[in-house]
């Protein structure tokens, strides 16, 4: 039976093309079920379409549909586009599971959209025993159903799977405490109908999402935990939850208080004062203090809102340099490009002999070498132009920058020579700053040439850079050097997928 893999664990960048448009045929191959989307380097099925430019031509009728196949259909995908990918899709005929035998893949989508629910992948990984698990795509959720198993306590671990909604089906055993665990903050239904729940602890109320569903009639509970505070009750069918009510209940009358009693699943009865429901009881017999919960909360996050204020506009002053230089690290983005002349612009101090023989002897002859098209203005500038608008017209045209810093790149001391020249470069750098600011596709490269530290460069920006570690050390890392700039660098202009 034919096996896809991929062994070097290859990815398919976000808007990277692979292909010609071709065909590929898999011919008296034992094909039961389609690829993985890994396979293709890809993390959802629904890129398929987008980022490879070929076909797929294979006749099978031993097809297993499954939650892989299901997933073929994810993101709305129209039925035209995925004939075109799937050469025989309107011949493919699902063999298994039995309630899909014969039945037609497109049919399932055109005709019979209820037997997508069949569509399911089941999961032994992680599945606690007793226990069925399965990926079921058309709901976008993983199922863990562990009803009428006479489990004591929740399982410790459940399995994960496409599917961003966790549903857990506990309805039926003996599980007295709903405890603490870490697949609690994914669940999006959780069912404990039917146990003896006597206790709800405060942090796995307080990692359960506020929008998950919670179903635990049936329950032995006196008491609610205070962070279901934070959440609406509809959330919460508890049936009837009898309480001795103390001043410590307050937060609930005053929390029930803001919802509709219609919107409730649950009746929270103090019967030690009438058995009435607490948004109606009289806890004037009790002597209790208002309730300032609520105001507590306003207060809170007024005061968070106040420090949130503050630590921006102290960044704005004194960090947004540092700020940004990390921003523009995150988005570095390495796509192949066209639209540009060159693959790179290299601005260094030319004056210097040691500097200009690296630059050409080694720097570029290396980038060079590996296809890449460099702009070297003391190697490519012609010398009968107006020179200003000349490199900035070179600079608007490269897709990277690479700046060779050192002592006299910003540097104004010296004889005249060695300030006319500070004068080109830190011309081209305040044009190569602006393209590279306004310019997301850009990307900027610094070599620390001198091995500077930020108290020694006066360029603000530039000093931004050394701070985060946005400079590569000429001295320290030159064995590796090379291949850095190059991985920082976007691929090739002019070469071809």
């Amino acid at each position: 039976m034919l096996k896809i893999a991929n062994k070097l664990d290859i990815k398919t960048a976000f808007d990277e093309k692979i292909g010609c448009g071709g065909e590929i045929e898999f011919e008296n191959c034992s094909l039961h079920s389609f690829f993985n989307y890994s396979d293709f380097g890809l993390d959802a099925w629904n890129k398929i379409y987008k980022n490879l430019d070929f076909s797929l031509s294979f006749i099978s009728d031993q097809l297993t549909c499954d939650c892989n196949m299901a997933e073929l259909f994810s993101g709305g995908t129209a039925i035209a586009i995925m004939n075109k990918f799937w050469r025989q899709m309107k011949d493919y005929v699902c063999e298994r599971p039995d309630e899909l035998n014969g039945t037609k893949l497109i049919d399932i989508y055109k005709t019979n959209s209820e037997k997508q629910d069949l569509l399911i992948c089941n999961i032994t990984d992680s599945c606690p025993r007793k226990c069925h698990c399965f990926n079921q795509p058309s709901h976008d959720r993983v199922v863990v159903d562990c009803q009428g198993q006479n489990l004591q306590t929740m399982p410790e671990n459940l399995p994960w799977g496409n599917g961003d909604r966790l549903e857990l089906l506990l309805a039926g055993n003996n599980i007295q405490r709903m405890e603490f665990r870490p697949y609690l903050s994914r669940v999006a239904e959780l069912d404990l109908s039917g146990n003896p729940l006597s206790h709800i602890s405060e942090i796995a109320a307080s990692v359960f999402p506020d929008d998950a569903k919670l179903n635990a009639t049936g329950n032995k509970l006196s008491s609610i935990p205070r962070h279901f505070q934070n959440r609406n009750p509809i959330f919460l069918s508890l049936g009837g939850i009898f309480i001795t009510c103390s001043c410590e209940d307050l937060w609930m009358k005053t929390w029930l208080s803001f919802y509709h009693e219609d919107e409730s699943h649950t009746s929270y009865i103090c019967q030690n004062l009438g058995g009435k429901d607490i948004t109606v009881a009289d806890f004037t017999s009790l002597h209790c203090s208002p309730d300032t919960s609520k105001l507590n909360i306003i207060l809170g996050s007024l005061a968070c809102f106040l420090i949130v204020v503050i630590l921006c506009i102290i960044g704005r002053l004194f960090l947004f340099h540092e700020i940004y230089i990390i921003y523009r690290r995150r988005l570095r983005r390495t796509v192949r490009s066209r639209e540009f002349d060159y693959d790179a612009y290299i601005s260094f101090n030319d004056e210097d002999d040691q500097q200009r023989k690296w630059v050409l002897n080694n720097l570029a002859k290396y980038l060079e070498t590996r296809g890449h098209n460099l702009f070297i203005p003391v190697r490519d500038a012609e010398l009968a132009v107006a020179r200003d608008e000349y490199l900035r017209s070179r600079i608007q045209t490269s897709r990277n920058f690479i700046v060779i810093l050192s002592e006299k790149y910003f540097s104004q001391d010296g004889d005249g020579t060695e300030i006319t020249q500070q004068t080109f470069t830190q011309f081209e750098f305040n044009i190569i700053w602006r393209r590279y600011r306004t310019d997301m596709r850009r990307n900027l490269i610094i070599i620390n040439f001198d091995n500077l530290s930020a108290s020694d460069i006066k360029n603000r920006w530039v000093k931004a850079c050394c701070r985060v570690g946005e400079i590569e050390d000429f001295t320290e890392r030159q064995g590796l050097l090379m291949e850095i700039i190059e991985r920082k660098m976007s691929p090739p202009c002019g070469k071809d997928n």
